[in-house]
């Protein structure tokens, strides 16, 4: 089974790779991809967003009354190249526990800018379609809401953050149409291979030498210490900052605690190599921000170097772009779906596979000395086929405080039902519920209730869905207007509120038809 690190780089800690994996296997689960998938591939973007759990706020009127028909037009375009399933695939998360997505940020996917083609209130400035994770949609079951969103004059902050986190120019992370060009972020060429392995040697000054960039440093043992664990894709970087950020000659990579101001951009060619600096991050505020797309390597395939994810454990769009060879069509919606089992009895101590036998039952391969021996499940008790030992001559060991071998400590483990409880434990920090309901449908007693099933923290699974369904009502209520969030001073506002505030009356004749939806 994968799952364990058996190779090193020093741009991709533990925490980091055991986060970026949990996410993608609780927080983005085959069922969502799959049921998400079949909507968008029948032409229903608001089905496909229902599906991901992404929150659709738009007003369609609003935008067309403001921006016009052609902005209109493009906004719904993008809409159906839209898969939300990917975008959260991709949205920014911790490095670290369960890889939960980030709270509080504003994610612009697309800019429209405004040729005064609208009627009510004349030009408004740019329009950008964004997904946000306000705190109170995370905590409602980790969603995600989808918004039209503009400039507010009044505003002074908030323009870095939204730089730094756009997939404005990185469309390959949201659109379908464009999910190929994951590929092009890839090092394939043999001497974009040889940056990353000096990076994955935690060998940073030669890396960045080696890309064509100039460190400035008063102390290179402490910046090549400093620099090894930042995860930046060298490789084509130059051009890459160039593509996003056009005409600009100095820009900051932005990280944790620090930055990187990058330093002759605006150059040309016979100039002297680009300059690269670690400083403060105060230092590099005033700066424009490189977007983390632009510079960050895709965690996604270093968890397939590393074989820490299968092609078949990806997205089907991110499968077909970085291992074109082992993935399944990402157009075909089952291509989303695999067995859960596979996950469900990764804790199990000793398990290296999972399979099913030919009559339809459960089968685990424990390492049990140097020999793999089957746990299989029968008349719904797990039993260890291939051992000799005597159950009750294992279980008087254990009182006596000795070690129980493996297949028989499998097998104890399988039968107290704990896999299952911890697996749902980790869907639901990730708000899967369906997925929970099912896994405990297949796996776990049917005589039991939601009172039955206790976490580590005391919890009950009734308790937690209680929780979770007064969050879920909160996050109805404040995107409905009923309930407000307490926040009012943000550097965008929503066009949609706009027009309800400036439309109260019904309709006249003469006024613009409604938005194709």
């Amino acid at each position: 089974m994968t799952g364990h690190l058996v190779g090193f780089s020093a741009t991709l800690s533990h925490s980091r790779a055991h986060a970026a994996v949990s996410a993608r296997r609780f927080g983005i689960p085959p069922s969502m991809i799959a049921a998400a998938t079949r909507r968008r591939m029948s032409g229903d973007w608001r089905g496909a967003c229902t599906a991901a759990d992404v929150e659709v706020q738009l007003d369609l009127d609003a935008v067309l009354a403001r921006h016009g028909a052609e902005i209109t037009a493009s906004l719904l375009d993008d809409l159906r190249a839209l898969a939300p399933d990917l975008l959260r695939w991709h949205l920014p998360r911790a490095s670290h526990g369960s890889g939960r997505l980030l709270g509080g940020l504003v994610v612009p996917l697309a800019r429209y800018p405004d040729r005064g083609g609208g009627r009510c209130g004349g030009s408004g400035g740019a329009l950008n379609l964004v997904a946000a994770t306000p705190d109170y949609a995370l905590a409602a079951g980790e969603r995600i809401v989808l918004t039209t969103l503009e400039p507010r004059r009044d505003a002074a902050g908030g323009k870095g953050s939204l730089q730094r986190y756009s997939f404005d120019d990185q469309r390959m992370f949201w659109d379908s149409s464009r999910a190929g060009g994951l590929a092009d972020l890839c090092a394939t060429r043999r001497g974009a291979q040889q940056i990353t392995g000096l990076q994955d040697a935690g060998q940073a000054i030669e890396a960045w030498t080696a890309a064509a960039f100039t460190l400035v440093a008063s102390s290179s043992a402490g910046l090549n210490r400093r620099l090894a664990s930042v995860p930046v894709n060298l490789p084509g970087l130059a051009g890459r900052v160039r593509e996003a950020l056009p005409g600009v000659g100095t820009a900051a990579i932005r990280f944790g605690s620090g930055a990187i101001v990058l330093q002759g951009l605006d150059g040309f060619e016979g100039s002297p190599p680009i300059s690269a600096e670690l400083v403060p991050p105060q230092v590099a505020r005033p700066l424009p921000t490189v977007p983390d797309a632009v510079w960050m390597r895709p965690v996604d395939v270093d968890l397939l170097r590393f074989e820490l994810l299968r092609p078949d454990e990806l997205h089907p769009l991110v499968a077909a772009a970085l291992a074109p060879e082992g993935a399944a069509d990402p157009a075909a919606p089952q291509a989303a779906t695999r067995l859960t089992g596979d996950w469900l009895y990764r804790a199990v101590p000793g398990a290296t596979s999972f399979a099913a036998t030919p009559d339809g039952a459960a089968e685990i391969r424990v390492r049990c000395g140097p020999d793999l021996h089957r746990i299989v499940q029968r008349d719904r008790r797990w039993q260890a086929v291939d051992h000799t030992s005597v159950e009750a001559r294992e279980t008087l060991v254990t009182l006596l405080g000795g070690r129980m071998n493996p297949c028989s400590a499998a097998a104890h483990y399988l039968n107290t039902g704990r896999h299952v409880i911890e697996f749902a434990e980790q869907l639901l920090e990730h708000g899967r519920v369906v997925e929970v309901i099912d896994v405990l449908c297949e796996h776990a007693d049917s005589a039991a209730t939601a009172s039955d099933y206790e976490f580590e923290d005391g919890r009950t699974l009734k308790d937690a869905l209680d929780a979770l369904n007064d969050r879920t009502h909160r996050l109805r209520q404040i995107l409905s207007g009923e309930l407000s969030h307490g926040r009012t001073d943000g550097p965008y506002w929503c066009c949609a509120g706009m027009y309800q505030k400036n439309h109260r009356h019904g309709s006249r004749k003469g006024d613009l038809a409604r938005a194709h939806r």
